[in-house]
């Protein structure tokens, strides 16, 4: 498993910039390939920008504990994804899309590199795809812009179909919980 995640960060390295749909169905491998973008990042330098649930958030950091020294930790930055994505009572596009930029733009002005790694969740019954659309494309340009390495992850069991059409749309790396799909050039890892 570490073996596709480390080449990915290869590829992306030379670049320093991606946008990642994380299409995944298995929560184990999930939190493993969280943990190895995370220790990734940090390793190579970076900041990472972790918006998980708070039962992932203290799983990755019970384990990043044992992995990374102190220095290195106070480079993971934890936020809720409810607090995140819901900071305006519902998932409103232009709203989640400034909290990202506010959020990272201190360090980008710093130029110290930055990545992210957000799980998008939502609540049962509510039809938010025009609205990830929008905040997604908006990231994608930002991120392109700006030289950042971006993780948006989807649980595939609760994703519909016509969602991951526009995901795939607004991404140009698919991620699974086993292999990589560069989108604009159909290479697999």
């Amino acid at each position: 498993m570490e073996n596709f995640l480390a080449e990915l960060m290869k590829d992306l390295e030379k670049t320093n910039q991606g946008h990642i749909f994380y299409h995944f169905s298995d929560k184990e491998k999930y939190l493993q390939n969280a943990l190895h973008f995370i220790v990734s990042t940090v390793k190579n330098g970076s900041h990472v920008f972790v918006v998980e649930n708070d039962r992932n958030i203290i799983s990755l950091h019970s384990n990043l504990k044992d992995i990374l020294n102190d220095e290195q930790f106070e480079t993971v930055h934890f936020i809720n994804n409810f607090d995140f994505y819901y900071a305006n009572g519902d998932f409103h596009a232009q709203t989640i899309f400034d909290y990202f930029k506010t959020t990272i733009e201190p360090y980008l002005e710093s130029q110290v590199p930055v990545c992210t790694w957000g799980l998008i969740e939502w609540s049962d019954g509510n039809d938010i795809t025009n609205s990830i659309e929008q905040y997604e494309n908006d990231v994608d340009m930002h991120i392109k812009d700006k030289g950042v390495i971006s993780v948006c992850a989807y649980d595939a069991n609760r994703t519909p179909r016509e969602l991951v059409e526009i995901l795939i749309r607004c991404h140009g790396i698919m991620l699974t919980d086993d292999q990589v799909h560069y989108l604009r050039d159909q290479k697999t890892i």
